[in-house]
């Protein structure tokens, strides 16, 4: 049986990739860009933005390929910057509806913002037990976006 799109990106942040590069390099291709250079975009916005437990990586990254899919390439595209705010908002609210929270710190109900905290994080299976969830519905909403245009 084929994996789906979310169940490879979980795969992908378990070997190592942040859940914002996960969800990014998933959708490269609607992104204009290549999965090398999404999944490098995607590095800082992990842990919620340099663990700094801000916005879901997952929810970030899917932000960014809406971004880049729909935003406005001029700064005159008034109708394009609309289109993507829009967008981006429901998306989030929907996410929030389903995971409780885009907040990252609120999602993991521990900081994991000092290399201590990561590793006690770490050590008690925060990451395994909380992050693929939010991999897999912040990649199966945005899907949903994308397979209405």
């Amino acid at each position: 049986m084929e994996k789906t799109r979310a169940e490879l990106e979980v795969e992908k942040y378990r070997s190592g990739s942040a859940c914002s590069q996960a969800v990014l390099a998933a959708y490269a291709g609607y992104t204009g860009l290549d999965e090398l250079t999404v999944h490098k975009l995607g590095t800082g916005f992990g842990g919620g933005m340099g663990r700094k437990q801000y916005t879901c990586g997952a929810v970030s990254g899917a932000v960014a390929v809406l971004s880049l899919r729909y935003g406005n390439e001029v700064k005159d595209d008034t109708d394009a910057k609309s289109k993507t705010y829009a967008l981006v908002h429901d998306y989030i609210e929907t996410v929030e509806g389903r995971l409780g929270s885009s907040s990252c710190r609120e999602l993991l109900g521990v900081p994991t913002y000092t290399e201590e905290e990561h590793a006690e994080a770490k050590a008690l299976d925060i990451f395994e037990k909380v992050c693929p969830d939010c991999i897999t519905v912040a990649c199966s909403e945005l899907e949903k976006i994308l397979e209405n245009e």
